[in-house]
């Protein structure tokens, strides 16, 4: 089975997604909360895989008088992400040149006389907070992160978010995550807050991200915040830089699946 779930880790399921799918095909239709049972998931949670499942064509709802099952598409259905797969990796291929030459003639412009370019070295988790208090105040955020299991940051930024989304209204933030069982759960806390401008996608299970960090990319700035070890900040003010940022990411969020 092992090599079973890494084959469909790489069609960018979870490795639960993919449990949930093989246990389907192995044991046929099961009702939720045995599904969740069988996995090791709460019933609640377990939901969310399976409409992952769902939306991806593998799995379908079956209701019969006895209630609602959860069935398994055939293995056959596993073609059409492969095809997926390889027209986005092929559409990559052919647009890297164009993005390439985007990118050097952006970084070559030159800089606009008033134009400074502005460099900050914080440190400390209370630099951090002041920084995601800055960026909350602006209306739209970009961020990559890698979640981590730090007890006092993880909650004091559930806070922080919290009042962000109730605050200002016109907020929007998307957000491209390290996949990882934990940040899943950090994510459902999250989206469980009905915080309707806040978005999300997980990188790709593959990639590895070998550092701790969350990069804010928002009001001119690109911000660097590094939690491994003692916790330190770099905060990058220029413009053509944020532009070549925030293109990068847009263009990196289009080509990631939901």
């Amino acid at each position: 089975m092992k090599s079973v779930v890494d084959y469909l880790k790489q069609l960018d399921l979870s490795e639960t997604e993919a449990k949930i799918y093989l246990t389907l095909i192995e044991n046929g239709p099961k009702r939720v909360r045995e599904l969740a049972e069988a996995v090791g998931l709460k019933r609640t949670t377990a939901y969310l895989y399976i409409d992952a499942l769902i939306g991806r064509g593998l799995a379908a709802e079956d209701t019969k008088e006895s209630g609602t099952v959860i069935i398994a598409n055939p293995p056959q259905r596993l073609q059409y992400l492969v095809d997926q797969k390889y027209k986005t990796a092929k559409s990559l291929h052919l647009e890297l040149p164009t993005i390439l030459k985007a990118i050097k003639t952006s970084s070559s412009q030159s800089k606009t006389p008033e134009e400074e370019t502005e460099i900050k070295y914080l440190k400390g988790i209370n630099n951090v907070k002041a920084i995601y208090e800055d960026a909350f105040k602006k209306n739209e955020i970009r961020s990559y992160v890698k979640i981590e299991e730090t007890p006092t940051l993880s909650s004091d930024n559930a806070v922080l978010f919290a009042n962000a989304f109730r605050k200002n209204k016109k907020l929007r933030m998307w957000e491209i995550i390290y996949d990882s069982p934990f940040s899943r759960r950090q994510t459902i806390k999250i989206l469980s807050q009905n915080n309707k401008g806040y978005s999300c996608k997980f990188m790709p299970s593959n990639l590895k991200w070998s550092t701790k960090e969350d990069i804010l990319i928002y009001d001119n700035k690109v911000v660097i915040i590094n939690y491994g070890g003692k916790v330190s900040s770099i905060v990058l003010h220029n413009t053509n830089f944020y532009n070549n940022s925030k293109e990068l990411f847009d263009f990196i969020w289009k080509m990631l699946p939901f």
